[in-house]
């Protein structure tokens, strides 16, 4: 699956991807408060989950 990205820029933090299942545990700068809260989108670089189980996915 191809995973949205600016990492060639150097922008680490924005590799960003589905979260299907699990409780995300945000550590980026560029998510809104809004994307954040919804745990829909993560982004893969610099957040962790929260719990046993995490699903990442289309």
């Amino acid at each position: 699956m191809p995973v949205l990205h600016a990492g060639e820029e150097g922008t680490r933090e924005t590799r960003e991807t589905d979260a299907v299942e699990g409780e995300v545990d945000h550590h980026d700068p560029v998510l809104t408060d809004e994307e954040r809260a919804s745990g829909e989108t993560m982004t893969i670089c610099v957040t962790r989950r929260r719990g046993p189980r995490w699903v990442l996915g289309p």
